[in-house]
């Protein structure tokens, strides 16, 4: 129900900042993918259980908190996010990571705390190279 408030996102090509903590956001438009200078996203204490495919389309962001929702998954598209370099998705239901994570050759801070990871994608290891 709360989409309609997204439906003007897209015709926000210049925001960079993008801070939606807490709130009760249960989703987010698959047009949050067209914002290509945003730089920060920030949608933690919410409610979400996944994240759009459309993240990917972030092609400039450097900084991503989805921490303290409901996240079962992330999709494989959050490995084009390659200027990436701080991800927190902490205090979430993640059993698993997109191998594509891999991608992130940026990345300095990476929270993932109390989900539920038994391992770790073997392609992380290449994101230090």
């Amino acid at each position: 129900d709360a989409l309609p408030i997204y439906e003007g996102f897209s015709e926000c090509e210049c925001l960079q900042d993008l801070l939606l903590s807490s709130n009760s956001l249960q989703q987010l438009p698959e047009s949050i993918g067209s914002l290509k200078q945003l730089t920060t996203l920030k949608v933690d204490e919410n409610q979400l259980m996944y994240l759009p495919d459309s993240v990917g389309g972030l092609i400039s962001t450097e900084e991503l908190d989805c921490s303290f929702n409901e996240i079962e998954a992330l999709p494989s598209t959050i490995g084009h996010l390659t200027n990436l370099r701080t991800f927190a998705a902490d205090h979430n239901f993640l059993s698993q990571l997109p191998p594509e994570i891999g991608n992130w050759k940026h990345v300095t801070v990476l929270f993932l705390h109390s989900n539920k990871l038994e391992s770790l994608p073997e392609e992380m290891g290449r994101s230090e190279e």
